[in-house]
């Protein structure tokens, strides 16, 4: 029986307290069922997990794995955004029908969001490699498999439904990765701290988009194929430098030095090579970026 339909305005913490105080008069079985793109799933996650309650996941986009993982990226009352944990979905209810009519935009983030896993485990094994962390194969596994299904897939066409629901799938075995894991890592590495950055610096692109780039960018300092990536995303129609991001040459290169800054207690590529504005300029001019 659906009890209330609470609409919410915007994924901070103080909308998730508001949320809260409306759904303390129910008690008993409830279930928080979100509903929509990923600002109303993080607050309905993260309500979940306040209230202590099942959680269901109904996206009607797939910008991006937060439609299936235990992690909420909600404000702060600056305004900061923070990846906390929260609340894995107990089920998950998509209709591929609406997330083909979704705008083609978030479509094509969701694909950019999944194939930056392969940078964010290229990450996860360096920290391994230097003793910082320690490696959860099976999730690395899922995360992997689910990317590369993504960029091996004949099609890369967001109109088709069928490579839809590869990459839906993809974005669900990702969040599931996270969860098995007990981080983000599988998931998450220094392209997604550059994103960080370039949101705290204030951009209007979305998060699969600027994870795009920034695994183009991560992928050249750790020497890997690079080209691959881009050849990737332009078929996909992702933006692949800094002007498709709608961000300045400027920008784009402040964003990489101050993108460990994000997280400070995860160490990528961006750690290891000690990124300063020398080497960011080099490798965005080096892979076109800027």
């Amino acid at each position: 029986v659906l009890n209330k339909i609470i609409l919410v305005s915007d994924n901070s913490l103080s909308e998730v307290k508001r949320v809260v105080k409306e759904s303390s008069e129910f008690e008993g079985d409830v279930v928080v069922v979100g509903v929509g793109g990923g600002k109303a799933l993080d607050v309905a996650k993260m309500v979940a997990a306040k209230m202590e309650k099942p959680f269901v996941s109904v996206p009607t986009l797939m910008s991006h794995d937060g439609i299936c993982s235990p992690i909420a990226v909600l404000k702060d009352g600056a305004g900061k955004s923070q990846s906390l944990v929260a609340r894995m979905p107990h089920g998950l209810i998509a209709d591929l029908e609406v997330i083909a009519a979704s705008p083609v935009r978030t479509r094509r983030a969701g694909v950019g969001d999944l194939v930056s896993n392969l940078s964010a485990l290229s990450d996860w094994r360096l920290a391994c490699k230097c003793g910082k962390e320690e490696m959860d194969d099976f999730a690395y596994l899922l995360s992997n498999t689910a990317a590369l299904s993504v960029v091996k897939s004949e099609s890369k066409n967001v109109e088709d439904k069928l490579f839809l629901r590869d990459v839906l799938n993809g974005l669900i075995l990702g969040g599931i990765a996270m969860e098995i894991a007990g981080t983000s890592r599988p998931c998450s590495g220094g392209e997604h701290e550059f994103s960080h950055a370039l949101d705290v610096i204030g951009t209007s692109a979305l998060h699969g988009e600027q994870v795009a780039v920034g695994t183009i960018l991560c992928s050249y300092l750790r020497g890997e194929d690079w080209q691959l990536y881009k050849r990737v995303f332009d078929l996909v129609g992702l933006p692949v430098n800094a002007s498709g991001l709608g961000i300045s040459s400027e920008t784009a290169v402040r964003a990489l030095v101050e993108a460990p800054r994000t997280r400070p207690d995860r160490y990528t590529i961006l750690e290891h090579v000690g990124i300063d504005e020398k080497i960011a300029r080099e490798a965005a001019e080096a892979t076109g970026v800027i």
